[in-house]
């Protein structure tokens, strides 16, 4: 039963930063993007999870978006 959750576990933090990778990756191609890099990324992520929102950064493109409507999502569980 441990091993299952330790599975789980990894398997979430694997989709996490799969999913910070995809956002700077998609990010970073725009002129207007504030989300540049993992560390801008984790940023994000966090204050999105935390629904603290500080408007310092935020994603620009149409999938950037739909990353961070999944970070909201995953901060429901």
């Amino acid at each position: 039963m441990k091993k299952r959750r330790n599975i789980l576990i990894a398997a979430a933090v694997a989709v996490y930063f799969l999913l910070l990778g995809l956002l700077v990756a998609l990010e970073s191609g725009s002129p207007d993007a504030s989300i540049t890099s993992l560390g801008e990324a984790i940023w994000y992520s966090i204050v999105t999870m935390t629904t603290v929102g500080y408007g310092d950064a935020f994603p620009v493109t149409v999938p950037g978006k739909i990353i961070g409507g999944l970070f909201l999502l995953l901060s429901a569980g």
